[in-house]
């Protein structure tokens, strides 16, 4: 059976990271920066009132909190993409 994948669906993103100015390893939580939620009512787990933030991304190289943040962001746009595999069927002709 064929459809969307839900494994990464998720309305909030913690993001860890090792900040390069002081080597201190941080985490940016949804709740303190909304950058890293999703609160559309199209999310399966905003629609239902619930938090689906599942485990942390880890950004794999010290970084700042700022470029933390908008890869944390990136992430989230990521995961909550469709992954369907596609196809269609085309009946007649297409001219």
């Amino acid at each position: 059976m064929q459809g969307d994948s839900l494994e990464n669906l998720r309305n909030g993103l913690p993001v860890q990271f090792t900040n390069v100015a002081t080597s201190a390893v941080e985490i940016l939580t949804p709740a303190a920066y909304p950058e890293l939620r999703d609160d559309s009512i199209d999310n399966p787990y905003t629609m239902h009132g619930r938090h689906g933030y599942g485990n942390p991304f880890t950004v794999p190289f010290p970084t700042t909190a700022a470029n933390a943040l908008e890869l944390g962001r990136l992430q989230l746009l990521e995961d909550n993409k469709p992954k369907a595999p596609g196809s269609f069927s085309v009946a007649h002709h297409i001219l």
